[in-house]
């Protein structure tokens, strides 16, 4: 994937997760030990797309497809 295409991935994990916290905190801003959980996910899943960014930015692949021949 390019850094492209994986930025896009994170900016709708982003949005997906803004949304969760929205829609899920009660009054006092807090989450249940299960919706914490899966906030936690999210937010694994959008670092993740951060490293990936790096990585993919560090070798050349910033809107280029790179497409692996054996």
């Amino acid at each position: 994937m390019t850094s492209n295409e994986l930025k896009e991935l994170r900016k709708k994990a982003w949005a997906d997760a803004k949304n969760f916290i929205e829609t899920h905190q009660d009054a006092d801003g807090f989450l249940t030990e299960s919706e914490q959980k899966a906030y936690d996910s999210m937010e694994k899943k959008i670092q993740g797309y951060g490293i990936a960014i790096d990585r993919a930015e560090k070798n050349g692949r910033n809107g280029q497809r790179n497409v692996k021949t054996h």
